[in-house]
């Protein structure tokens, strides 16, 4: 690289934007061993890696707000889970009018009382707030505060050149089994929240990808080291959501490098459930009336009690690490501020006594969930891979709960019935985003030249979707639809119309910076004016295993429309021109190839190519209808 520039430093920045949580790292590539990670958030003196995902308006002024800590426990109006409403999206058709879907139904598992979560936020959003702004909002504030963060960490004369000579570069962590319409109002959202001011566009990665990156780091060298062939699964176990990735170790030296086993799947299985529970047992316990007779700050603390000290610690005596049953509590004690003694329902001292039992209870519902869903992914990825899976990477805030460690690594088998091992990095709640931040560096090294091109983490994905457009076909008389033929006058012939022609399909493996390609060709008359030759192409998405071949079929979404440009492309070298077969006039011919290139941190994108060459001026232009009030849980028979 001799007579290069030399190279900018810059600091990454990797934000874990969670569906209860947020958390956020970032390092001086000049110093690329040190990430660290934000502890001091407002409104809390403590030292905490994440922060709530929670924002309380003003009732007067909506552009007034408080976020995370700064949100009272007792807030009336605070706003939870907004997050998922940016995959709780209605599918819509440029042809056929369907009724609203729960989208995030068609993701997540979960029960009624969880989606009716997301449908009280939705219904308590101000009345000129969506989805996207309220994420925007909140994104807002994280963005403020780690500016602060970051001018507080290092000198004035330093942080002066922030945005300036030393570049911030943001990369927004996202679930990997979210639409991509969902991954692009995130980014939209974020970008509305300051985040794109900098010298670098926000980029993304997805949370699971982001885990791997930081736990296959962590883990390499170690008695855990990892060996080509060894497949992992990645379970980010968090509040809201659980989603599982599985990748198998593709090489170590000299670089390490991960191809994606099978499909990630998900569920609404977080640890807020046991919340819920929990408040379910205090209420029969207590009787309806006396929790009434609680004042909220009571009512709040009891809560907060089992949220910040029962919930992360528990662990039922059979799988605890003590080996003397002199020291194994039975009894977990809970304050209920304000409620009188009474030995018949075990209050006692202003305390709920709770018994092992009880709190097994509050948790097995749920971690039978995460234990169905994490065997399900081993039994795919064996099964898809021929090996055994390796280990489980448990990570998230949930991710750190010594039951659900001990509870996964007695359960989980691989196909041959041995044990499989569950591995628990220490610093699990905060993999994301330190993950997040190592991506980010392992792509600039790459963009700077300092790695070969290709170098980054994972090599390839398995598609969650497939991905088409709308074309025509010589008409087959007993394979196509009679009600679609048509007589094209040019080519003299009969077409069928609205055929589907698939980039890719659900399951096939996409690799970064390879386009998939479709071919197709265009026509236009050879007098005819300059929008003749822009043609908008509509991107259709379907997440069905196998397919439509009819654009009409209701499984058939338009995801995006992507706008090619033809005007400026030599005619005489790149079109072939036709006579019309009925004599009169003639016609340009375009054969075309459409690409579609997944690549990480830009998601997908578009091009043309006529005789070889990428050509033509591209725009790409998503559909995106968020749901509205009162639709959420419109269908019933997700499950």
């Amino acid at each position: 690289m001799s007579g290069s520039q030399p190279k900018k430093e810059a600091i990454v920045i990797g934000v874990d934007f969670g569906t209860t949580f947020s958390g956020v790292a970032w390092c001086y590539t000049g110093d690329p061993s040190n990430i660290r990670t934000i502890k001091r958030w407002k409104g809390n003196n403590k030292n905490l890696e994440k922060v709530p995902s929670i924002i309380q308006y003003s009732t007067n002024n909506t552009s007034r707000f408080k976020w995370g800590f700064e949100v009272t426990a007792d807030a009336q109006n605070q706003l939870r889970w907004f997050k998922l409403l940016l995959n709780e999206q209605a599918p819509s058709h440029s042809r056929l009018p369907i009724r609203p879907q729960n989208r995030l139904a068609r993701n997540y598992t979960g029960d009624e009382k969880q989606l009716a979560q997301l449908r009280h936020t939705l219904d308590s959003l101000p009345s000129n707030k969506t989805p996207v702004s309220v994420t925007s909002d909140y994104l807002g504030g994280l963005y403020k505060h780690t500016l602060e963060t970051l001018r507080g960490a290092y000198p004035e004369s330093f942080t002066k050149e922030f945005g300036k000579e030393i570049p911030l570069e943001f990369w927004l962590t996202v679930p990997a089994i979210w639409s991509d319409t969902a991954k692009d109002l995130t980014l939209q959202a974020a970008k509305e929240a300051g985040f794109d001011e900098s010298q670098m566009k926000i980029k993304i990665v997805t949370e699971p990808e982001a885990a791997a990156v930081h736990c296959f780091k962590t883990f390499k060298g170690s008695k855990d080291s990892l060996k080509v062939g060894d497949v992992y699964v990645i379970a980010d176990c968090g509040g809201g959501t659980v989603d599982l990735i599985t990748y198998r170790i593709a090489s170590v030296e000299p670089r390490l490098r991960v191809d994606e086993c099978v499909g990630g799947t998900g569920g609404l299985c977080g640890s807020t459930a046991l919340n819920r529970r929990f408040e379910e047992l205090v209420i029969d316990r207590l009787g309806r009336v006396q929790w009434n007779n609680m004042t909220t700050v009571a009512r709040n603390n009891t809560l907060l009690h089992f949220d910040e000290f029962l919930k992360p610690t528990f662990c039922p005596p059979e799988y605890s690490d003590e080996e003397d049953d002199e020291f194994e509590t039975e009894t977990y004690h809970c304050p209920v501020p304000g409620v009188l003694q009474d030995l018949h329902r075990r209050i006692r001292g202003g305390h709920l006594l709770l018994s092992s039992e009880e709190m097994k209870g509050i948790f097995e519902p749920t971690l039978e969930e995460i234990l169905g869903l994490v065997q399900k992914q081993i039994s795919q990825a064996e099964s898809q891979s021929g090996s055994l899976v390796t280990g489980v990477l448990l990570v998230g805030g949930f991710g750190t709960s010594q039951y659900l460690y001990k509870y996964l690594s007695a359960k989980l088998r691989s196909k041959d019935g041995t044990q499989v091992k569950v591995l628990k990095p220490d610093d699990a709640w905060s993999a994301i985003a330190q993950g997040a931040v190592s991506h980010g560096l392992a792509a600039r090294q790459e963009r700077e030249g300092l790695v070969p091109a290709g170098s980054r983490l994972v090599g390839s994905r398995i598609a969650r979707f497939s991905y088409g457009t709308s074309a025509s076909e010589p008409f087959i008389a007993g394979l196509h639809p009679a009600h679609k033929m048509y007589f094209d006058p040019l080519e003299g012939c009969l077409h069928c119309s609205g055929r589907t022609q698939w980039f890719v399909k659900k399951g096939d493996r996409l690799y970064d910076g390879k386009a998939e390609e479709i071919h197709l060709y265009r026509k236009c008359p050879t007098g005819a004016g300059p929008e003749r030759l822009i043609f908008p192409e509509e991107i259709l998405v379907c997440d069905q295993d196998e397919p439509p071949e009819d654009v009409e079929d209701p499984a058939v979404r338009h995801l995006l429309t992507f706008t090619a440009d033809m005007n400026g492309v030599p005619r005489k070298r790149h079109f072939i021109r036709k006579r019309a077969a009925s004599g009169s006039g003639a016609y340009w011919y375009i054969p075309l190839i459409m690409c579609m290139l997944y690549e990480s941190g830009e998601g997908l994108e578009f091009s043309t190519k006529v005789g070889g060459a990428s050509v033509g001026k591209g725009s790409v232009q998503y559909n995106h209808k968020l749901p509205e009030k009162g639709t959420i849980l419109e269908d019933q028979d997700w499950n």
